[in-house]
């Protein structure tokens, strides 16, 4: 395996477990785990489907550099980063949006949101040598643009099946995402930072930095939004000052 392989996977599984616990403490054990269970029940099988049938993304190879594989084809780290990059989407899309937004919108924001880290993290994985793309590659030479449709479509899937959970069970967890003043709710955007900066800097490191500047331009956004968001309602909630 290559030093630059056991890094993506090192650096990958730190995040991963930062954000199981956070999500343990957002909304408590039962409900933490729901979203990994639709994240990784969908992104699973939708991978299977790339890989061994070129469908929803197009036509791949896993190499071995992501270690285990279900079925000998798609490595486990795969299904767990859809998990984490969703679930760091989630969360800063609860502090970017309004409390009042529909259903609709709430998926439709989440979905985007997901989609966009792969133009950051696919460049950086092919690179990487941890896939091969069959056919045309039209984004920077490494991916083509049809994955990024598959990507939204696999999220829409994943959010959707979220959303109608949060609807039928509103009673579970601990949820705190409106309470402001405490770390829980910068961390997601710490550890989104941290993620974007770890990717960038392989993609530079591959010679890749217009796909690297690029790929940050398109994730950015929903981390200044959730920034944003997040001030404007500390702001919100501010006590007053004491007249003295």
């Amino acid at each position: 395996m290559s030093l630059e392989g056991d890094m993506v996977v090192a650096q990958g599984v730190a995040v991963l477990v930062l954000t199981a616990v956070h999500a343990v403490l957002r909304f408590g054990l039962r409900d933490a785990f729901v979203l990994a269970f639709i994240a990784v029940g969908i992104s699973l099988p939708a991978e299977w489907l790339g890989a061994t049938k070129g469908w929803i993304f197009g036509s791949y190879d896993y190499t071995a550099m992501l270690y285990w594989k279900f079925a000998g084809t798609v490595p486990l780290f795969i299904p767990l980063a859809w998990y984490m990059l969703a679930y760091l989407s989630d969360a800063m899309a609860e502090m970017a949006l309004p409390s009042s937004s529909t259903p609709v919108v709430r998926v439709l924001y989440r979905a985007v949101a997901l989609t966009t880290w792969d133009f950051l993290f696919d460049p950086v994985c092919v690179v990487a040598g941890a896939w091969t793309w069959h056919g045309p590659v039209e984004y920077f030479g490494l991916v083509p643009l049809g994955n990024f449709l598959g990507w939204f479509v696999v999220s829409l899937a994943i959010f959707s099946c979220h959303e109608f959970w949060r609807g039928k069970d509103r009673s579970g967890g601990r949820s705190l995402d409106r309470v402001v003043g405490t770390w829980r709710h910068a961390t997601p955007i710490a550890f989104s930072l941290l993620v974007i900066f770890l990717l960038a800097v392989f993609a530079v490191r591959f010679g890749e930095s217009a796909a690297a500047a690029v790929g940050v331009a398109v994730v950015m956004p929903q981390c200044l939004l959730a920034l944003a968001g997040y001030l404007n309602e500390a702001d919100r909630t501010r006590p007053p000052a004491a007249i003295t």
